[in-house]
């Protein structure tokens, strides 16, 4: 972690003790924001990848970043701050004052770093953006000397892990999906099929998600001959036919099955249990364990690896490895067989799991 975001989070933690209904307006605020009125929040990779960048202009400024959901849950359903971590809630006391204020809320990188530099007391911020604010942040990181080229995917891991910690009930499910599949983290790589992309609530052709879907375990074989392969998806008819193929090819290749198709945050009318909404997080923290992926459309599958922190250049983007993505009869990657030795080798690569895997999450700056 870089230094300037260690004493960042440090001066958070202190100022969070300090801020109280009283005295509010003695201090400056960053408030991610999804309220119930918004025309478009985006799903979990719009609204939370960007907090890299975020943190950045928070720092510079010298705001106290908070979070504010409403839609389709908060966040806090989902994700904690966790023990000895970044406390992002927001005092319900403050709400009153976010809703009224003044300034129209930041959706662009070029926005909010305008806006935070002002004198406004609450920055309204729901950033959408295709680089999610990694340019600004590695130019910044440039301008003060770091000389990694892309500072953004270097901190993420340290950023997300200080700001974010599952909740219990989404905890113990990873963990135990982890059992249940025969998944040691660091020891499988993942194959990811976005099938709705851009016709949610549309059917694909089904000759299309099958061949995306094999191809992808085509490309899977190509990083980790052998398995075993995590595969994720938003459409249990290619999850079923990803199940089919790793028969068909005798490896192990394992999914999480339900009885319908993934829900997305930001696309769904009806008012249901966040607990309908857990798998997008189970499945988000399960891909970053792995060590290698696969993936075609949407960023979920870049974002996990984002969270991961591991090698950044294990993975094929498998729409694109020769097939055309409005083709379903040509091929793309072929598959590879292992060698004994790689079998043998990934076998034994298992670990024991070490529990728990999640620090404890806080409701209280600590």
């Amino acid at each position: 972690m870089p230094t300037w975001m260690k004493d960042y989070f440090s001066w958070h933690r202190e100022q969070r003790k300090l801020i109280r209904a009283d005295n509010w307006d003695k201090f400056k605020y960053i408030v991610m924001v999804c309220s119930s009125q918004s025309e478009k929040c985006g799903g979990i990779v719009d609204r939370l990848r960007p907090i890299p960048f975020i943190v950045r202009v928070a720092a510079e400024t010298k705001r106290i970043l908070l979070i504010k959901w409403e839609r389709p849950a908060t966040l806090e359903s989902f994700l904690m701050p966790p023990h000895g971590g970044v406390y992002w809630q927001t005092p319900k006391w403050m709400v009153p004052h976010i809703e009224s204020t003044n300034v129209g809320t930041a959706k662009s990188v070029k926005k909010l770093v305008e806006i935070a530099a002002g004198k406004e007391k609450i920055v309204k911020s729901q950033v959408q953006a295709h680089d999610y604010g990694s340019k600004y942040y590695n130019n910044q990181a440039l301008e003060y000397g770091d000389e990694v080229p892309d500072a953004f995917r270097r901190d993420y891991r340290d950023c997300w892990y200080s700001m974010f910690t599952p909740v219990p009930e989404i905890a113990r499910k990873v963990e135990g999906e982890l059992e249940r599949l025969k998944l040691v983290p660091g020891g499988f790589s993942f194959a990811h099929v976005r099938a709705s992309y851009g016709i949610e609530g549309q059917a694909r052709d089904p000759a299309l998600v099958k061949n995306w879907t094999q191809n992808s375990l085509n490309c899977a074989s190509n990083l980790q001959p052998g398995g075993p392969y995590f595969f994720a998806s938003d459409s249990m008819y290619s999850k079923q036919v990803a199940i089919e193929y790793g028969q068909e090819k005798n490896v192990p290749v394992v999914t999480r099955l339900d009885d319908k198709d993934a829900l997305y945050l930001d696309l769904d009318g009806e008012i249901r249990d966040r607990s309908e909404y857990f798998p997008i997080v189970v499945d988000l923290y399960l891909m970053s364990m792995a060590k290698c992926y696969t993936y075609n459309m949407g960023g979920y599958a870049e974002f996990a690896n984002l969270i991961s922190g591991s090698d950044f250049t294990c993975n094929v983007r498998h729409w694109t490895a020769g097939v055309d993505p409005n083709s379903a009869n040509k091929n793309g990657c072929q598959w590879m067989q292992p060698t004994k030795s790689k079998q043998s080798s990934t076998s034994a690569s298992a670990a024991k799991l070490t529990y728990p895997l999640f620090l404890a999450p806080t409701t209280t700056v600590t």
